[in-house]
């Protein structure tokens, strides 16, 4: 599932699928993670019947630049509601489609980013499987004088 998770990220893994003749290399998904993005954006859709702020109300509803955009609305850019409501439908729709576009990848990203500085809520970011992360060591704490 979430392979490793921070206080405030939690990385979701996927692995390009190949042999599909698709604008965009889909991104495929476990099972586990399906269920959990599932999960997220059914919890940010209720979150809108929940929260008194009517200032929330009016910005879930409102088109976001920062979401993509819909081709079948005239491209407008998403609503976080209508995001939401689409990667849910989505991802419900077999449990064998747990591919995502990288569209699809980043709003997911930046609605979990704006969502967390709202409420206290995980960022959710997409990393490839396989691909080693290369961080540099601290050598003064590798080599330190011992005596």
């Amino acid at each position: 599932m979430l392979e490793r998770m921070d206080m405030n990220k939690q990385i979701i893994t996927y692995r390009n699928r190949v042999g599909v003749n698709t604008k965009d290399v889909l991104r495929t998904i476990k099972p586990e993670d399906q269920h959990w993005l599932k999960t997220v954006m059914l919890g940010y859709l209720c979150l809108e019947s929940v929260d008194p702020r009517p200032e929330f109300k009016a910005w879930f509803n409102q088109t976001n630049e920062h979401l993509p955009k819909q081709p079948l609305m005239n491209n407008r850019h998403n609503t976080p509601k209508s995001f939401a409501e689409g990667i849910l439908s989505k991802l419900e729709q077999d449990p064998k489609r747990r591919d995502l576009s990288p569209k699809q990848c980043e709003g997911i990203e930046s609605l979990t980013k704006m969502m967390n500085g709202i409420y206290d809520t995980p960022k959710i970011v997409f990393e490839e499987q396989g691909v080693a992360k290369t961080t540099i060591p601290d050598f003064t704490k590798l080599f330190r004088k011992t005596a």
